[in-house]
């Protein structure tokens, strides 16, 4: 009972902080009008920027198949550090 009412409080909490601030931030702009997206940017990730031909139709790979690709993309990293691929 004791967690629920802590749990409860956290989340009420987090919530109204949230809402209070949020009306606060404005993105940056450039001074043309467009976002501003500079800064440090990674490529150190293996979520693709465009959806996979081979899903189809379907919504989301299977496990197997996400789990493939993780391993398929762990191998392709270790061969570009051992110079192998490009």
């Amino acid at each position: 009972m004791k967690k629920g009412i802590v749990l409860l409080t956290a989340v009420s909490a987090a919530l109204f902080a949230a809402h209070a601030f949020a009306d606060d931030y404005r993105a940056p702009r450039l001074p043309d009008g467009t976002p501003d997206l500079q800064g440090v940017w990674t490529n150190a990730t293996a979520t693709p920027m465009e959806r996979s031909p081979e899903l189809g139709e379907r919504r989301a790979f299977t496990e197997q198949e996400a789990a493939a690709s993780a391993c398929m993309h762990k191998n392709y990293q270790a061969a570009r550090r051992r110079g192998g691929a490009s």
